[in-house]
């Protein structure tokens, strides 16, 4: 996910919510908890009618949880991912 670069705010600020649906769909698709919860809290953070500076210290908590989920739990992620696109080129 773009967040490990740059944070929640800096994804909806790069993409404008563009991707934020289809990646949350997907995460789903793939069966990925973890993600999905934050991604699916983003999103309505990113959507509501706050302000961006209440918007911003929201998404640091949810920034907080996004880096205390265990480096496996990402490398699982990103295996998923993987496996998934691999089962359909095939």
């Amino acid at each position: 996910m773009e967040v490990n670069s740059g944070r929640f705010d800096q994804y909806f600020l790069d993409t404008d919510g563009q991707y934020a649906r289809d990646t949350l769909q997907f995460l789903t698709l793939i069966g990925e908890a973890e993600f999905s919860k934050l991604l699916a809290d983003a999103i309505d953070i990113y959507e509501s009618d706050q302000t961006d500076d209440d918007k911003y210290d929201v998404y640091s908590e949810l920034d907080n949880s996004f880096y205390q989920l265990k480096s496996s739990v990402y490398e699982d992620l990103y295996d998923r991912c993987m496996s998934y696109v691999r089962k359909q080129v095939e």
